[in-house]
């Protein structure tokens, strides 16, 4: 029986375990390799083969939507399952647009992930039935209505509001994200004026509230 081989990307070296556990015991799959951050996922994945990516959002350095689009980029034919905390009603369409064939919540992993990496593999798309009938929704509801709230935020500007709930000032973002200051300034004040936001102090609050995942799409 032909083995998939999965390299892992997370933050998290006991959620790596914890994936490289559940995979490595099944027939069909094996763990070939790991990583905490874009940059080192790239870096290994030049030299390494691999049938698919698993990686969170939230790494080291760049986050997972931008991995998903290096590695498309690079790696046209690697398919990526984005296995993530962050709400899939924001990131799941978001995640496929940047070339992704999946997103599984992490709290559905245990009984899920296998199935989804089999079904990203053979080239089917993985989403929850939820997210997939909220996709079709606006597909065919015709709203003409543009996005609002968090939705209207660029992949980028969400990045940048994550950053901030963690805590850090605008030139440590700036450092995080390989941008400049100023750069982190307009985005964080298109941010406040997509979510309606009067001062920086509400938007300290808006970007705990969102890195805590209590700031849901509307």
């Amino acid at each position: 029986m032909p083995r998939y081989r999965v390299f892992l990307v997370d933050d998290h070296p006991i959620v790596r375990a914890g994936f490289r556990s559940v995979i490595d015991a099944e027939d069909d799959l094996v763990a070939v390799g790991e990583a905490a951050s874009s940059e080192d996922a790239q870096r290994q994945l030049a030299h390494l083969v691999a049938d698919v990516v698993v990686a969170d959002l939230s790494l080291e350095g760049a986050n997972g939507l931008e991995l998903v689009k290096a590695l498309h980029a690079s790696h046209p034919g690697l398919p990526v399952l984005i296995v993530s905390m962050h709400d899939e009603a924001l990131y799941a369409q978001r995640a496929l647009e940047a070339g992704a064939r999946g997103y599984l919540r992490k709290d559905h992993a245990v009984d899920a992930l296998c199935v989804a990496i089999r079904a990203v593999v053979q080239g089917r798309v993985h989403l929850s039935p939820a997210m997939t009938s909220r996709m079709l929704e606006q597909v065919t509801s015709g709203q003409a209505d543009g996005p609002t709230g968090l939705d209207a935020l660029t992949d980028r500007e969400l990045e940048v509001l994550e950053r901030l709930g963690e805590g850090r000032p605008t030139r440590e973002v700036a450092e995080l994200l390989h941008l400049s200051v100023k750069t982190i300034e307009t985005h964080r004040a298109n941010i406040k004026a997509k979510l309606g936001l009067a001062n920086a102090a509400e938007l300290s609050r808006q970007a705990v509230l969102f890195k805590q995942g209590l700031l849901t799409p509307r």
